[in-house]
């Protein structure tokens, strides 16, 4: 039998349960504040409180990006009888430490001493080659590190065929050069030439490959190609499907991803399936009542609320994976509530403040303002991090359709002011920088971002007892100026 929609018109009949669930909600959040007051005090008294603070400098808004990160291209470790075996832990630690002038040149060195003493055509002198191509990257000669890179793809693959040891890297390498040079159709193929690789080297199913499936969902983005990138992620999942247990925490990470990869483009329903599908995974591997819960909890909820603020006009009642009935964003909330009440004793003062930051941005998003700045201040008092995060605004939700950054070599960048109310809602939107001034692709990029800004919902800083407007926050954004 289908669950009964959730009707979002008043229902005088509910309203005695939907106050007990408020009254339970509210009572959960003055207990976890309780031992925190004290530290408020102090944090006042040593001038530590963020309402107190003047902002010195604008706030820049990082642009959106996924959770999981691009891997870094990695040195090749010489042969132990190449030439280029002694010197290479100094050139992996000048590169570790940032010295790019001290890596390149003995980057440098290496190609020349292997060249000298192994010959050209020799695999020891491609491995210097292509650690070469590495520290190009790392010092932003994308150009040349795409050139580097595509030399040491043509030698690997005429000294060693198919299976060359170099050829993985190499491809990973000149997707990435290429990706950093504002060309994401001919990286995407370079990173499926590298997953190919990988897969003759190591075997059809390995975990290691979840880095250039991740390459390749961020290249179909930038094409504005999402079948692509969806089906790149659901191939990530189904790999930890196959390689990881049905509570394996593997799995349940795999499963955070793609929620991810929904919510960042605007599928909240889809999001929401695969947050419930994350947390029947957490709740077989530590049982329901642990409060490793809580986080994924707070995700299902937040991604509830997400598909009610989307679809306010409509009932909604969301059928998951594993088919459960999610239909309110009361069920998952207030079951975190119960865990965090439960286990308060073991929570940090900082882990309480994050977890009070989400149960307010879930209210948030609902509507709920009252709630919402209840939980905030609550945060606030109970850590000083949280309370320095709650100073200052913050995005609650990107639009799916925004625009995408250019590569290293744009040239073009543009400097957006904006307000952020105490609704958090953007206002007085105003270009305060374009480089270079007057291009058609600037101004294009301008009014795309005046729109979608308008838009979005931020989270608004908080005082010592309300929100507050902050009138000096920034989006900066690189692009691809006009020929």
């Amino acid at each position: 039998m289908n669950a009964r929609p959730l009707s979002l018109r008043p229902d005088h009949r509910r309203r005695p349960r939907r106050l007990q669930r408020i009254a339970f909600a509210l009572l959960a959040l003055l207990v976890l504040t309780r031992p925190t007051a004290q530290s408020a005090e102090r944090a006042a008294e040593l001038g530590t409180d963020p309402a107190k603070t003047p902002a010195s400098a604008p706030l820049v808004i990082d642009p959106p990006k996924l959770r999981t990160q691009l891997q870094k291209v990695a040195l090749r470790v010489p042969q132990a009888d190449s030439v280029a075996a002694a010197p290479y832990p100094a050139l992996q630690q000048a590169l570790a430490a940032g010295r790019l002038d001290d890596a390149r040149a003995l980057a440098a060195t290496a190609v020349d001493s292997t060249t000298r003493s192994h010959g050209e055509r020799d695999p020891r002198s491609v491995d210097a080659r292509l650690n070469r191509a590495v520290v190009s990257l790392e010092s932003g000669e994308v150009r040349l590190a795409g050139e580097q890179f595509t030399a040491v793809i043509d030698e690997a693959s005429a000294i060693g065929g198919l299976r060359a040891p170099q050829l993985e890297t190499a491809w990973y390498g000149l997707g990435m050069s290429l990706l950093a040079a504002g060309n994401p159709a001919d990286a995407e193929r370079a990173f499926a030439a590298a997953l190919q690789q990988r897969r003759i080297n190591a075997g059809l199913h390995t975990q290691d490959q979840v880095g250039y499936l991740d390459a390749m969902t961020l290249t179909a983005r930038s094409r504005s190609r999402l079948d692509l990138a969806d089906g790149f992620q659901l191939r990530r999942i189904e790999l930890a499907e196959r390689l990881y247990g049905d509570a394996s925490i593997e799995r349940a990470e795999a499963a955070q991803v793609l929620a991810d990869w929904y919510s960042s483009t605007g599928r909240h329903r889809e999001a929401l399936q695969v947050q419930a599908y994350r947390l029947d995974i957490l709740g077989r591997a530590f049982g329901r009542d642990d409060i490793r819960l809580v986080p994924a909890l707070l995700d299902e909820a937040l991604a509830y609320a997400e598909v009610v603020d989307n679809f306010r006009e409509r009932p909604v009642a969301i059928q998951t994976r594993n088919g459960t009935i999610v239909q309110s964003t009361e069920q998952p909330l207030n079951q975190a509530l119960r865990l965090i009440r439960k286990h308060e004793p073991q929570l940090g003062a900082q882990e309480r403040g994050q977890m009070l930051i989400r149960i307010g941005d879930v209210h948030w998003i609902q509507g709920d303002r009252k709630r919402a700045l209840l939980a905030w201040q609550q945060a606030r008092a109970a850590d000083a991090s949280s309370a320095r995060r709650l100073a200052q605004p913050e995005p609650l939700e990107w639009p799916a359709d925004w625009p995408q950054q250019a590569g290293i070599d744009a040239g073009g960048r543009l400097d957006v002011a904006f307000t952020v109310t105490d609704r958090g809602r953007v206002a007085d939107i105003a270009v305060a920088e374009q480089t270079p001034a007057g291009d058609a692709a600037g101004k294009a990029l301008a009014t795309t971002l005046r729109r979608l800004l308008g838009r979005m919902s931020f989270r608004p800083a908080l005082g010592r007892d309300r929100a507050e407007s902050r009138a000096d926050v920034h989006y900066r954004h690189l692009f691809q100026p006009s020929s």
